[in-house]
C-alpha cells in the first residue's frame, strides 16, 4: 500500500542496499546511485512532507514543479515558501515544461519556448537547477528529445535517461510497494525512481483508491485556503 510509512521504508531499504541518492547533474560513474525524482502535479504540500522525510534520512531527490499547473500556483507566496523550504532541506528543484495546447515540435520556436518558460520559472524560483521534464511525455516529445538538445538545459527524456538508466515510476500506481522492494533488491548500479508525492501522502492500494483520496485531499486543501482568506479579512 502506498503510504508515508512505506515510502520511508523504501528509502531505508535503498540505503541498506548501499545506494547513494544523487542529483541528475552528478556525473559520477562509480558506485550504486539512485536518481530520485518527484513529479509535483497536484499540490506542493505533499512534496514538502516527503522532503522532510528525505532530510531526516540523509536522502536527496529532485522535485519538479510546473510554471502553469492547473492544480497549484507557483507565484503564490505560500507555494514559493514551500519550494524554498524543500531546497533548504537539502533537496533539488527541477522544472516541468507544459507544452502549449496548440503546438508542434516542428515549430522553429519550440526550443525557444522551453527556454523562455524555464527562465520565467527561474526568476520566481531561483533555486531551480537546469533540469527539465515534460508534463506529459508523448511519443512525439520523446522523439524530439532524441535528436534535439537545448544548451544549458538537461532534458531527462534524452537518450541517456530513457535508454541507459532504468526508470521505474509510480504513475498509474503500476508498481506495488512490493514491486519497488524487488527493484531495489536487484542491485542495479544505477536507477531512476519517478514518484508522485501526493500518492504517498494520501495513500491507497489501487489507483482508484488513491484517486478518491486525492479528491478528498484537494477538497480539504481548498476548504482550508478559503478559510484562511476569510480569517485574514
Amino acid at each position: 500500500m502506498y503510504s508515508k510509512g512505506n515510502y520511508k521504508a523504501l528509502l531505508k531499504r535503498a540505503l541498506d542496499n548501499e545506494y547513494e541518492f544523487v542529483s541528475f547533474l552528478d556525473e559520477r560513474e562509480t558506485g550504486k546511485h539512485i536518481y530520485l525524482r518527484y513529479d509535483v502535479n497536484w499540490s506542493c504540500k505533499p512534496a514538502l512532507e516527503l522532503a522532510e522525510i528525505n532530510q531526516m534520512l540523509g536522502v536527496q531527490g529532485t522535485f519538479f514543479f510546473a510554471l502553469q499547473s492547473e492544480n497549484y500556483n507557483i507565484f503564490s507566496p505560500q507555494n514559493q515558501k514551500v519550494i524554498q523550504t524543500i531546497h533548504i532541506l537539502g533537496q533539488h528543484i527541477g522544472f516541468i515544461f507544459i507544452p502549449p495546447r496548440q503546438f508542434s515540435t516542428n515549430d522553429s520556436g519550440f526550443a525557444d519556448k522551453i527556454v523562455q518558460d524555464y527562465m520565467l520559472f527561474a526568476r520566481e524560483i531561483p533555486e531551480v537547477e537546469p533540469v527539465f521534464i515534460w508534463d506529459n511525455a508523448t511519443s512525439e516529445l520523446i522523439s524530439w528529445s532524441a535528436i534535439h538538445q537545448i544548451p544549458g538545459l538537461l532534458n531527462l527524456y534524452s537518450p541517456r535517461w530513457i535508454n541507459d538508466i532504468p526508470m521505474y515510476s509510480d504513475v498509474l500506481a503500476q508498481y506495488s510497494v512490493s514491486d519497488f522492494e524487488t527493484i531495489l533488491d536487484k542491485g542495479n548500479s544505477k536507477l531512476q525512481l519517478s514518484l508522485h508525492p501526493i500518492f504517498w501522502i494520501v495513500g491507497g492500494e489501487t489507483l482508484e483508491e488513491i484517486g478518491i483520496n486525492i479528491a478528498y485531499y484537494k477538497a480539504m486543501e481548498l476548504a482550508i485556503d478559503i478559510n484562511d482568506v476569510f480569517t485574514q479579512k
